[in-house]
């Protein structure tokens, strides 16, 4: 029993050493500003990335972001969806837009989600809402039903 314990202590160092000094052979280390002056890395919390927040907004305002600008059926069955999201915040903003597809009676089929990534404040960008939704050859209708906004600001 102490062996077993000795060996675990000793390979203990090892473990630390092997996963803090590794890299390929012939990959170049990489230089960072700290690292050419001091020798040292920079953690990589201290690195400044950007960080993504949900904004107090209420969800009316986020909808009057998106408006779909298309709503038809491709030659494979599959809705095309395409929304315009307008950036009414201050910040540069990511969207998320769902929306929801309805045949020529109103009855839902599915649903899309576009992706629309940052929007400069007061500018408008376009983008689609791909669904797997396949339908026939009906008349679909499309609906914003949500938006969800993240601002993006360096943290």
């Amino acid at each position: 029993m102490h062996a077993r314990k000795t060996a675990v202590l000793a390979a203990g160092p090892l473990v630390v050493l092997a996963l803090t000094g590794c890299r390929a052979v012939g990959e170049p280390e990489i230089a960072t500003p700290s690292s050419a002056s001091s020798g040292l890395p920079i953690p990589f919390s201290a690195l400044p990335m950007p960080s993504f927040s949900r904004p107090t907004v209420d969800p009316a305002e986020a909808l009057r972001d998106a408006e779909i600008t298309a709503c038809t059926v491709d030659s494979h069955h599959l809705p095309r969806i395409e929304v315009k999201v307008t950036n009414h915040s201050r910040w540069p903003t990511t969207y998320f837009v769902d929306v929801d597809i309805a045949d020529e009676s109103g009855a839902r089929l599915g649903t899309g989600l576009a992706d629309v990534e940052k929007v400069a404040p007061g500018r408008t960008a376009a983008g689609e809402a791909p669904s797997a939704t396949v339908v026939g050859g009906e008349t679909i209708s499309c609906k914003v039903v949500k938006v969800s906004r993240y601002e993006i600001t360096t943290g």
